[in-house]
């Protein structure tokens, strides 16, 4: 499989809760390296190891660029306004990343506040069911049950 090829079916989900709806598309990117932002460390994942990951929300409104770094759970955000497709995220995990990108997964989401069909979406695409919901504007998918917050970016 090369590295800007889906290795998952994408998975959707159907459910509203009031009048709230946070719809998007998940991608996952899972990277075969963990490192740390502030040590200025990178390594090679190990058996058992937690990974970095580079996820993209996107949806109608922008899309959200999301980087985590596992050795010291470490999360960089940043907001992309405009139109983003699944196409250019993919090319640009492949020119920035393809040398330790390990997979791809998409996950279609129609309504992200519905924690339980959203972690069985997870699971059905191969993945830990662990995600965060952002004050309501993106989502990303946890390698880990550890608390990702930003303590070295934007």
């Amino acid at each position: 499989m090369a590295c800007g090829e889906l290795e998952q079916d994408s998975v959707r989900l159907v459910t509203k809760i009031g009048r709230t709806e946070v719809k998007g598309i998940l991608l996952v990117a899972v990277l075969a390296v963990r490192s740390s932002f502030v040590l200025n460390k990178e390594e090679p994942v190990g058996e058992g190891q937690i990974p970095d990951t580079l996820q993209w929300w996107i949806t109608n409104g922008g899309a959200f660029r999301i980087k985590t770094f596992a050795v010291d759970h470490d999360i960089h955000i940043w907001r992309i306004d405009g139109d983003v497709s699944v196409e250019q995220a993919l090319a640009n995990n492949q020119r920035h990343y393809g040398d330790v990108l390990s997979r791809h997964y998409r996950i279609e989401i129609e309504d992200a506040t519905n924690g339980e069909l959203v972690a069985g979406a997870l699971a059905a695409a191969g993945l830990e069911p662990m995600f965060e919901l952002e004050e309501g504007a993106f989502a990303y998918w946890k390698p880990d049950a550890g608390p990702y917050e930003n303590k070295s970016g934007p």
